[in-house]
């Protein structure tokens, strides 16, 4: 499965996984990604989801599932970042939004996939913390 923006520039892992799953928020930016992927000889499948819809998480897992059998890795590159302020200065509004989409939306994706690896590719706050681009999880 994947999602987010990285699809083009990470076509060398897409092209080492067997069978992926594309997903984006928008079909139009699906079927873009699909159709570069597949013209690159990339088989691909391409389904719309928003990773805080609890709806369209569970139909990319079923539809994952019903086309290739099983879910191996997750590689999630959905994110935000939706301010520029300082940590003591960001908004209610943007902390329960980094917390949605960053942390909650990844965390319940892992436990409704029941996987065993997930790939995590994100942004934090670059004011506070050092940028991580990809850390690896293997749950117990």
């Amino acid at each position: 499965m994947w999602g987010g923006s990285a699809a083009g520039s990470c076509k060398g892992l897409l092209q080492i996984l067997v069978n992926k799953l594309l997903s984006y928020k928008l079909q139009e930016n699906v079927d873009e990604a699909v159709e570069k992927l597949k013209n690159n000889g990339i088989n691909v499948l391409g389904v719309v989801c928003h990773v805080c819809n609890a709806e369209q998480r569970k139909n990319m897992i079923d539809q994952t599932i019903q086309e290739f059998g099983r879910i191996d890795v997750i590689i999630s590159n959905a994110a935000v970042n939706p301010t520029p302020d300082t940590i003591l200065n960001t908004q209610e509004s943007a902390l329960d939004k980094l917390w949605e989409v960053n942390v909650k939306a990844p965390v319940l994706l892992l436990q409704e996939s029941s996987i065993l690896m997930y790939i995590i590719i994100f942004g934090i706050f670059p004011s506070v913390l050092p940028r991580f681009d990809k850390i690896a999880k293997m749950p117990l």
